[in-house]
């Protein structure tokens, strides 16, 4: 049921995105922004992405953090990098 409701809101924000006339989003202002403009309609608490991260070095751990972006939707994919880097950041431990 989850999965559906991602994948309709998915789908209508591309069609808002489409009616809108291509017009440019705004850019996010911070890494935390670009989580939440970008992934938190369908993760609203981090929380269990977070634990899916294994615990590796920085340079390790942000490479899974691009591997698995790369092949997850996100509502903003020109803020992926910003959405990698909160990853990175709140998967210190």
């Amino acid at each position: 049921m989850l999965k559906l409701l991602c994948a309709t809101t998915a789908l209508a924000i591309c069609v808002c995105a489409s009616a809108a006339g291509g017009q440019t989003l705004p850019p996010a202002s911070s890494p935390a922004d670009a989580y939440a403009r970008g992934c938190a309609s369908c993760h609203a608490s981090e929380q269990r992405i977070l634990r899916a991260i294994p615990s590796l070095d920085d340079e390790k751990r942000a490479a899974w953090i691009r591997q698995f972006m790369a092949g997850h939707p996100c509502e903003r994919d020109d803020l992926k990098p910003q959405i990698e880097q909160y990853l990175l950041e709140k998967s210190r431990r």
